[in-house]
């Protein structure tokens, strides 16, 4: 009886702390007070911006979307929808479904953006495709709108900045 005790206090600590080397390790990945996306969610804009601009230029394709959605609400900084929308470009051909999504809404309406909704259709199939269900949303109002034709084009033209490699393959443009 006392052995089963001792075993289940051993793999008790182990489990312990194996949990505090897992919490610290997830503590150090997810940044600090100073993290860009942090200093977004917390509303700091003014704080975030230089934050998050620096992490974007180091790939961050998070802090590059949240980038964009301060200078497409104009939080921390003034309104600046073709910035914006350079933004959730970058952050969308990377394949982020938020950005797919703000992208699409910005080729429809022509916010800092080419207005085109062909444009628009295939950055929301993009989006749906990568999980948003709100891009569903958008699809389906779309279609009505546009050729079976325009619709193939522009979800092949974005599928191939997505992916060129497999575009190429398939001998894509």
């Amino acid at each position: 009886m006392r052995v089963m005790s001792q075993l289940r206090w051993k793999s008790l600590a182990r489990a312990l702390w194996g949990g505090a080397i897992l919490g610290i390790f997830l503590l150090a990945c997810s940044g600090g007070p100073n993290d860009g996306l942090e200093l977004f969610k917390a509303g700091r804009y003014q704080k975030s911006l230089p934050v998050l601009r620096a992490e974007a230029e180091q790939g961050r394709v998070a802090s590059r979307t949240a980038l964009a959605t301060q200078y497409y609400l104009g939080l921390g900084t003034p309104r600046d929808l073709a910035l914006a929308a350079h933004h959730f470009e970058i952050a969308a051909r990377a394949g982020d479904a938020l950005a797919q999504l703000n992208l699409g809404v910005l080729h429809l309406n022509g916010w800092g953006a080419k207005q085109s909704r062909a444009d628009a259709f295939g950055w929301f199939q993009a989006a749906a495709d990568a999980g948003n269900s709100r891009a569903l949303d958008y699809l389906a109002t779309l279609t009505d709108k546009l050729t079976p034709n325009q619709m193939t084009v522009s979800r092949d033209r974005v599928r191939a900045m997505l992916d060129p490699d497999r575009a190429e393959a398939e001998g894509r443009p």
